[in-house]
């Protein structure tokens, strides 16, 4: 693996099962529900974006779907997002109108609900090479997370 990237399937496979093995022995283990995966590189990129919403209910009560609703506007406005996998969405703040620095808007009233929001992205055949790799491993069937570092913003 080098930045993060799998460059040669065979040995990464070979790796992860001596890397399995060895953390099952340590702890006692004889098998593994699941992985989490963090990996580093150049290829990660961070945005923060901005983006609001009109709440349509009649009440103007915000729901969790309208914080939803904000938060996946937001990140299908990016074209980077559109172009690579979004790896993690991080609500930021949300703002209504009126009111600023929300951390939960759920069940407040509101007109707009506007969000600022964190993505973190990579290209698709990094991640795709590395769930490959779990696969070979025999980690099919264990839930497998993959995690990047924050990257420095970038407009978007």
């Amino acid at each position: 693996m080098t930045q993060g990237q799998i460059t040669d399937m065979e040995l990464s496979t070979r790796a992860i099962v001596r890397a399995v093995e060895e953390a099952m022995n340590t702890a006692g283990q004889t098998r593994v529900d699941g992985i989490r995966v963090a990996v580093d590189g150049i290829q990660f990129k961070g945005e923060n974006l901005r983006d609001s919403i009109t709440i349509s209910s009649g009440d103007k009560i915000i729901t969790a779907g309208d914080r939803d609703r904000v938060l996946e506007q937001a990140t299908n406005s990016c074209k980077l997002a559109k172009e690579e996998l979004v790896l993690h969405r991080i609500p930021q703040i949300f703002h209504i109108k009126g009111q600023r620095d929300i951390r939960n808007p759920v069940g407040m009233f509101g007109e707009t609900l506007e969000a600022e929001v964190r993505i973190v992205v990579a290209p698709s055949p990094v991640i795709m090479n590395i769930q490959l790799a779990l696969k070979n491993a025999g980690l099919h069937g264990s839930r497998a997370d993959v995690f990047a570092p924050w990257p420095a913003p970038r407009p978007c």
